[in-house]
């Protein structure tokens, strides 16, 4: 009887290959995936790595991520095999066999796709394991030999986390089976949609939903606000998107259906009528279609973005080679000038070769400024869209540390200030802060919004610039006065350039923050609470492990996605090519010609095909500005080249979309002739 079972199974699967072949080869891929996502966060190697634990996690996160979606892909890909094999199902139902023999056919057929699968999977997972570990490394900038490996532990939890879920979608197979009459059964592979109704309440809702989405995106301008409310922003485009599918283009197929130029076309009438007919069943896979698409450009565009401008984004967080920063809080570094001697000695010892030296003076208050008064708040906490940031320097500092500022800063007196704006141009002739009256000798906007690195949680910065250190050290002893429950803090920022090799450059950083750790620092270098030695290179190391790991994470997601996109175009095509098949055979008998009929195919297949690109497109482009904010957190500023990524990966998709287009449609003709 086990091998009457067999037989059966083996027989239904050669039969319907063009069907089960796309399923085993798409769980062939996403085992390989998992298995290679979890050995490479298992890996030992990269325990003893800088920033190994970051690395792993980040190795973790895809490994969820893509295990969901195996999850949700491969139960939405069953869906339509189920459903054309129902009809299979109750023929042998009609010659004798009972639900319970159909089940044990079925379960025979499932056991041989998950074996197929789980097997060929992790034989694709390890032949492919070295080489994603490789390219993982040449991502991230590491030399190192790479002994080839199998991980028992991700075999296992492959094996586990497959077999639950093959054993999940069998379950409900069978259930699909016992629960359908016989009836049912035949005509489960041609039970089409009723015409719908127009649902003008949820077609409303949809486009609140979906206008609500936009409208934070374009109109929120602090970053923080941005990443706080992007996932919000996220599901409301997502519901917006599908009530949009199956209520709004229902409406829109009727509308056309009235218009009689239109309609009372032949290849017109029946491509709407034919749409019409089945919207709900079609627009739910339209919509799934859109989502990922959308998916796709958004993950992969962003990590490319973020690798390709990784160089930009470490020169404008450090922009010396070395960078020291040092701390007071509630009194003044009187000593600061003492500083850079020390470290230019220590810097030799390492053998680099200091080409200069500044420092920066600055503390900073929080508030709004009206009519010419600054009203403090506390803490930099809440709705800071509103809020403005007052930034003290001297006008050396700024002149110094921000040499691509061209234009001339007038002589200033010690009443005056010189106000520079990285939002609106300061309006007013005087500032008044806490009680003293700073006349305003003149303002300007400036551009670069990386100076104190904190202007990216607030609408605007306003760097005043005072006369010099004394005058800057009378202002902060008025802010400490005026402010005794607070925490306000001197900071002093030294930037020191050498020349060398990288490693003696990390090796300086490391040893200054030995020896300061080590010496009685306030004796040493003054009041300061807080001194840390940043090297460019390691900040450049750091980044490359962290936005290389985000970028092959990407990379491997944005494939999932794309990999899930196809399937359900290609099953969706096949599916509705069985569904019109029968359809354009009638049309065929009642008059209408070869070349008409494909003429109609060709309108409907366009039609359809084509309307979840054109709206990822728009998704995308609401989403540009709100992640564009969340990307300027981390100083990704170069809009420009956020940009040219989103075309590139734009039009590559596009193409491949349109490749899949050519694919599936052939199929689809050839089924529906």
């Amino acid at each position: 009887m086990n091998r009457l079972y067999s037989t059966l199974a083996i027989t239904n699967i050669k039969k319907n290959k063009l069907f089960y072949i796309p399923y085993i080869v798409s769980g062939i891929l996403v085992v390989s995936f998992v298995y290679m996502m979890s050995f490479m966060g298992d890996n030992k190697g990269i325990e003893g790595m800088f920033a190994g634990d970051q690395i792993r996690l980040l190795m973790h996160l895809g490994l969820v991520i893509i295990l969901i979606f195996s999850y949700i892909f491969l139960f939405y890909t069953n869906s339509f095999l189920i459903k054309r094999r129902k009809k299979e199902f109750g023929v042998y139902n009609m010659l004798g066999m009972e639900k319970r023999h159909i089940s044990r056919v079925f379960a025979m057929e499932s056991l041989m796709v998950a074996f197929v699968s789980i097997g060929c999977g992790l034989l694709v997972g390890i032949a492919f394991s070295k080489l994603s570990m490789m390219l993982f490394f040449h991502i991230i900038r590491i030399e190192t030999s790479f002994v080839f490996s199998i991980c028992g532990e991700s075999i296992l939890f492959t094996v586990v986390a497959f077999g639950i879920l093959y054993f999940l979608i069998l379950i409900y197979n069978c259930l699909q089976i016992r629960m359908s009459n016989t009836m049912e059964l035949i005509r489960g592979g041609n039970v089409g949609e009723r015409e719908p109704k127009t649902k003008v309440i949820l077609s409303l809702i949809g486009f609140a939903c979906l206008f609500a989405g936009y409208y934070m995106s374009i109109t929120i301008k602090n970053p923080v606000t941005a990443i706080l409310l992007f996932f919000v922003a996220v599901i409301l485009v997502i519901v917006g998107t599908y009530l949009l599918f199956t209520t709004g283009s229902i409406f829109v197929l009727k509308l056309l259906k009235k218009n009689k130029k239109f309609y009372y076309n032949k290849r017109h009438m029946t491509a709407v009528a034919g749409m019409l007919y089945r919207m709900k069943q079609n627009a739910v896979g339209l919509a799934n279609i859109c989502i990922l698409s959308t998916m796709v450009l958004v993950t992969i565009s962003t990590t490319v973005s973020l690798y390709a401008g990784l160089e930009g984004t470490v020169d404008s967080m450090y922009s010396a080679e070395m960078n020291i920063n040092a701390y007071s809080y509630g009194s003044i570094g009187e000593k600061r000038d003492e500083v850079l001697p020390f470290v230019e000695e220590v810097a030799k010892e390492h053998n680099l070769e200091v080409k200069g030296s500044v420092a920066m003076s600055s503390f900073s208050a929080f508030g709004n400024v009206q009519d010419g008064v600054f009203l403090a708040n506390k803490e930099m906490i809440g709705d800071t869209e509103q809020g403005d940031l007052l930034v003290f320097l001297t006008k050396e500092d700024f002149l110094v540390n921000c040499a691509d500022y061209d234009k001339e800063v007038p002589k200033l007196e010690d009443d005056e200030v010189f106000i520079i704006s990285t939002g609106e141009r300061y309006q007013e002739d005087n500032l008044e802060i806490f009680g003293t009256n700073y006349q305003v000798k003149g303002s300007d906007i400036y551009t670069d919004r990386n100076v104190s690195g904190m202007d990216v949680t607030v609408d605007r910065v306003l760097y005043v610039a005072v006369k010099d250190l004394a005058a800057f050290n009378q202002a902060y002893e008025l802010q400490v006065a005026n402010r005794p429950e607070d925490t306000v803090t001197y900071c002093v920022n030294y930037y020191v350039e050498c020349e060398g090799e990288n490693k003696d450059k990390v090796a300086f950083a490391n040893d200054l923050d030995e020896r300061i750790a080590q010496m009685d620092s306030a004796a040493m270098f003054g009041p300061y609470h807080s001194l840390r030695t940043i090297s460019k290179e390691e900040a450049r190391i750091e980044y490359y492990y962290t936005f290389g790991g985000l970028f092959f994470l990407g990379v491997i997601c944005g494939l999932m996605f794309l990999m899930v996109t196809v399937m359900i175009i290609f099953y969706k095509q096949i599916s509705e090519g069985y569904d019109d098949r029968e359809r354009y055979s009638i049309m065929e008998k009642v008059g209408m010609s070869q070349k008409e009929v494909k003429n109609t195919i060709t309108s409907q297949v366009r039609m359809v095909f084509f309307l979840p690109l054109v709206v990822s497109y728009c998704h995308l482009a609401g989403s540009f500005p709100m992640i564009r904010l969340m990307m300027s957190v981390i100083f990704m500023s170069n809009v420009t080249n956020f940009i040219i990524c989103l075309l590139i990966t734009s039009i590559i998709f596009a193409v491949i979309y349109y490749f899949i287009f050519k694919i599936t449609s052939k199929t689809y003709y050839a089924i529906v002739k």
